[in-house]
């Protein structure tokens, strides 16, 4: 039995209209409510945390207990906070000047590098996909960084890492240019 196009499309609207309302699904959805989620709530008081903190920081692995110390009644809840759900907040707090200078350092250098590597690179030359991917790759850590802390688990530690060792590599062992034996021969022919 074929379905037509106005069929799929007739079902899919049903189900964006009825999968919402149940129970399982609108569970599912409410994490993405952002009034629910309590990291907007409680980074005003990392920020603040933060300045009190300058210019050296309160020192790495310090972040659960330093924030519960400054953590104001209104925000405290049965759990505890045991990240600033942002890499970049958080390091700023515990590391300070120092570490927001190391960072900045890393950021200018993936700008520099992905753009020489990717400039370098040519489409269907060898080293095309891993440069993209390792630049997409970092990019998107990077992103997640901000609403998250995806570097703090080793797995995606490890990732990056290896993204950034095929970014770092020199470009002889990236092997931008296609090898000889798949590229094109051109025959000139006199005019």
């Amino acid at each position: 039995m074929a379905l037509t196009f106005g069929g799929l499309a007739a079902a899919a609207v049903l189900l964006v209209i009825v999968l919402p309302q149940t129970a399982v699904v609108g569970r599912a959805l409410e994490r993405f409510d952002a009034g629910s989620d309590l990291r907007y709530q409680f980074w005003p008081v990392v920020v603040d945390t933060t300045k009190a903190y300058l210019p050296f920081g309160s020192g790495f692995g310090t972040f659960p207990e330093v924030f519960a110390a400054r953590e104001p009644l209104s925000i405290v809840r049965p759990t505890y906070v045991n990240h600033a759900h942002s890499d970049y907040m958080e390091i700023a707090l515990e590391g300070g000047v120092p570490a927001i200078v190391i960072l900045a350092g890393f950021l200018i250098w993936f700008c520099a590098v992905a753009a020489l590597r990717l400039r370098a690179c040519r489409w269907g030359s060898v080293g095309f996909a891993p440069v993209v991917i390792a630049v997409a790759g970092v990019l998107e850590l990077i992103l997640h960084s901000l609403l998250d802390y995806p570097l703090r688990t080793l797995a995606l530690a490890g990732l990056a890492a290896m993204y950034c060792a095929v970014l770092a590599a020199p470009p002889s062992a990236l092997d931008l240019e296609p090898p000889r034996r798949y590229r094109q021969k051109v025959r000139r022919t006199a005019r």
